[in-house]
């Protein structure tokens, strides 16, 4: 993905970023409406170059579900 359109979506998240706890995550507030970005970066076990591992499909990472802590939201 190119800079341009990753900003258009970084964008499109709010216009009021919201504090985080968290470096692999972004939330912002649009529209009265929180809007959460969060990924876990989790590298594979590469034991071969990069030439020969990046040709083939791979199992994703297995890593811990993602738990979110809102607070001082309104009901609703």
């Amino acid at each position: 993905m190119d800079d341009p359109v990753a900003f258009k979506y970084l964008a499109n998240l709010g216009d009021r970023e919201l504090p985080t706890s968290d470096n692999q995550s972004i939330a912002a507030l649009k529209d009265g409406t929180v809007q959460v970005l969060a990924w876990r970066e989790a590298l594979p076990d590469q034991p071969v170059s990069n030439r020969p591992f990046f040709t083939k499909l791979r199992q994703p990472a297995q890593t811990t579900p993602l738990t979110l802590d809102l607070a001082g939201l309104k009901p609703g």
